[in-house]
């Protein structure tokens, strides 16, 4: 069976996505800022839940048959559920594209009880046309690690049950993005991965030290499952490395050594984060705590430190700072080519460079592709933003803010607390207090509110808020809502038509 290639793993994954409500993983809508915790966010597609283990058996069904494709010329139905394709049972979507990829494949199905074989009319390598709800069809390999930071231990009750939900599967590593400890991967995953050249993958390093990353995950196996990375690299995986920088625990020279470890032992590595570690309100244990202005340089130094040593040594950077570093020492971003294309994009880093080189770039006489602006000319268009995203955003909208085009509006996360400054994360009933506050203030005229489509990219806030509801809300205050992705050209758009 011939392997598929990568682009066409991607374009299956991304209907997958659409499909359950998921979210696409790279491109310059993303959000203004990340922190580790957006692994354990955000993830819509159905999980299960009934194990610890993999013991799901049920047939996949489709969820979704294209018009007009070759699934719907064969006669596929929307809830048919999927026996085999050529003879062999589905594990997950990777597997189902694998098989599907074929000349006309031979699919067996199940329609209320009745066993069908149906061929699907198709070229080799054509869309089949096929969608389902669930990225997975044998169930989640969940965490058995218990991170002090692990961001589902300081939830409080009450939000969506797929929030408190841990996985550490390679699949969903390689379909969404998540970073995966390894603790729970064995030699078939590895024989798998290689076979059907599954990459890249996100591997959760935190210490090259067996002990202390033992300790860190609160697992004995985390201090071995780092020694999966030496024959997937070998074997030309793709790998990509976070690090959750934890204060007093794996900064200072133990950053400097995990780094020399990756140098030494795993330079294949395609890139390697840093992020600081979030530490909410509802953290209660004693280890952790946010890292002072005087830590975070230190991090930032030795960072760019090793980028120097890595430029030299293997002509690439490797290591990069997360968007907050620079924030919090109150220095500038790098310029865009010395993020190296930005493989860390989605884990914070390089967000900032590439919000504030899109504003810019944005020639004022003409309009961003984008949706049409709703914004009147006797509104004042308010950003709403968390309180890191609003350090990007006075950058990016520099010239509009100083002409008086635009106010913005930071939020504090007060359902959250702590250090968590993250636009995605702000709260339906946040932002709606603050924007209470913002219209109770005499003097101000109308105001159009931007809000941010990361704050609900599943048509409901983190709290459980719908969005209709929110901007219902808001507009009861007397004032306007523009829903739109917070990029930097489409930004720019809508503050230069109301000006």
């Amino acid at each position: 069976m011939p392997l598929l290639g990568k682009a066409a793993f991607r374009r299956h994954a991304r209907s997958v996505r659409v499909s359950a409500g998921g979210r696409g993983r790279r491109g310059p809508s993303a959000r203004l800022a990340f922190e580790f915790w957006r692994s354990c966010l955000f993830r819509e597609f159905r999980r299960n839940r009934a194990s610890l283990f993999v013991t799901k058996t049920a047939y996949p069904t489709i969820a979704e048959v294209v018009p007009c494709s070759p699934a719907e010329v064969a006669g596929l139905l929307e809830g048919d559920q999927i026996c085999s394709i050529e003879g062999s049972t589905l594990r997950d979507v990777i597997g189902y594209q694998l098989l599907v990829d074929v000349a006309d494949p031979v699919v067996e199905i199940d329609r209320r009880g009745e066993r069908l074989t149906l061929k699907i009319p198709k070229g080799e390598g054509e869309p089949a046309g096929i969608r389902f709800e669930e990225a997975l069809f044998d169930g989640t390999t969940h965490c058995n690690n218990k991170c002090e930071f692990c961001f589902i231990y300081q939830l409080p009750e009450g939000l969506r049950s797929s929030l408190y939900e841990k996985d550490d599967d390679f699949r969903l590593s390689f379909l969404y993005g998540n970073f995966t400890t390894l603790t729970r991967f064995s030699e078939g995953d590895l024989r798998r991965v290689l076979e059907e050249r599954i990459s890249p993958l996100y591997v959760s390093i935190h210490a090259a030290d067996p002990e202390l990353r033992g300790h860190i995950l609160r697992n004995p196996k985390g201090g071995r499952s780092l020694r999966w990375l030496e024959p997937l690299l070998a074997g030309g995986i793709e790998i990509h490395g976070q690090i959750v920088l934890c204060p007093g625990l794996n900064d200072g020279d133990e950053l400097d050594k995990t780094l020399a470890v990756i140098e030494s032992d795993w330079p294949e590595m395609a890139s390697v984060g840093v992020v600081p570690v979030g530490v909410g309100r509802n953290y209660s244990g004693d280890e952790l705590r946010p890292a002072s202005a005087v830590e975070m340089r230190d991090a930032l130094d030795r960072i760019i430190r090793w980028q120097e040593v890595f430029s030299r040594t293997l002509g690439r950077r490797l290591v990069f700072a997360a968007d907050e570093f620079y924030l919090a020492c109150g220095r500038d971003f790098p310029v865009a080519e010395e993020y190296d294309s930005f493989p860390q994009y989605e884990n914070g880093i390089g967000m900032a460079r590439w919000l504030i080189d899109e504003a810019a770039a944005m020639n004022p006489d003409t309009h961003a592709i984008g949706e049409p602006s709703t914004l009147s000319s006797d509104h004042t268009p308010v950003v709403v933003t968390g309180e890191m995203g609003a350090g990007v955003l006075k950058l990016a909208l520099a010239e509009e803010l100083a002409r008086g085009l635009v106010e913005m509006m930071p939020v504090r996360n007060e359902f959250f607390g702590g250090n968590v400054g993250v636009t995605g994360l702000l709260t339906g009933k946040d932002i709606l207090a603050a924007v209470s506050t913002w219209t109770g203030v005499s003097g101000r005229g109308r105001a159009t509110f931007l809000l941010p489509r990361s704050i609900a990219p599943s048509g409901t806030t983190i709290d459980g808020m719908p969005l209709e509801s929110l901007t219902g809300e808001i507009e009861s205050l007397g004032a306007s809502v523009d829903v739109l992705e917070i990029n930097g050209a489409v930004l720019r758009e809508r503050v230069i038509s109301s000006g």
